[in-house]
């Protein structure tokens, strides 16, 4: 059987001081493959650097919507773009707290954000909170004009309603550990029904552990909880699960071999 991937990690300093640890403790543990996701430039840089590190471990850079106040930041962000950076996120729209960037301010980043994927073909990792329609919108039109841009929606949230609506336009859903709480009930549904061939597992550590460790800080070898608790509510098999999500990540991550 195939072994997991976490397609979401933030494995870094501000969170751990045993990162090397944790990393190789998931690889052990039954993790494959780990997608480190920046939120700023710094830890965009420490993705780079842990990608370095740890064989397969793939960075993943952007600027998160609560850290966009100008847009010269996305400026700095593309200097980091390089071979070895295989996506772009994760970025997107947060409307949730008060104390954020304008509306109009994440909007403008977000779209600069997705030009830079573009640019360099690269997948987008997108981060939507309490912003669901203006989300679709954005992500709607770029599909549209660009029909080979691949979106993939980190931590799947917008709930059942919106599945066929991205599911027509051909975006990815990444679910985590929250899919796995006894009230998640719209979260579990939107597993159900998302297709086989656009769907990914994450951590989003060290945030969402899954059950049976929630409340913990969260860990890349998690994803094995989350994995086989996405199979069980698709009642197939986890290897059946694992080989999607495989051929999922060939297809987007066009830099991976």
């Amino acid at each position: 059987m195939k072994k997991y991937i976490d397609l979401h990690c933030h494995p870094f300093k501000e969170y751990f001081n045993n990162q090397d640890e944790i990393i190789q403790n998931s690889f052990e543990k039954g993790v494959e493959k780990m997608f480190v996701v920046g939120t700023d430039l710094k830890n965009s840089v420490e993705a780079k650097e842990l990608a370095q590190k740890h064989k397969n471990v793939f960075p993943i850079i952007g600027i998160h919507p609560n850290d966009v106040w100008n847009e010269e930041i996305i400026e700095k962000l593309e200097q980091l773009v390089d071979q070895n950076v295989v996506g772009i996120g994760e970025i997107g729209l947060d409307y949730h707290y008060d104390n954020t960037p304008s509306k109009e301010m994440q909007k403008k980043c977000f779209i600069k954000q997705i030009e830079i994927a573009r640019k360099n073909n690269i997948p987008i990792v997108v981060h939507s909170r309490d912003a669901h329609e203006d989300t679709y919108e954005i992500i709607k039109k770029y599909r549209n004009k660009y029909p080979n841009l691949i979106f993939i929606l980190h931590s799947y949230s917008s709930g059942e309603s919106y599945v066929q609506k991205y599911v027509d336009l051909g975006v990815y859903f990444s679910f985590s550990g929250i899919v796995t709480f006894k009230n998640a009930k719209d979260m579990q549904e939107a597993a159900k029904i998302v297709p086989l061939d656009l769907i990914f597992c994450e951590t989003d550590t060290p945030y969402l552990a899954p059950t049976p460790y929630r409340g913990q800080i969260n860990r890349p070898e998690f994803v094995v909880e989350t994995t086989n608790f996405i199979a069980m509510l698709k009642n197939i098999s986890v290897e059946e699960l694992l080989d999607n999500i495989h051929n999922n990540v060939k297809k987007c991550f066009l830099k991976i071999k």
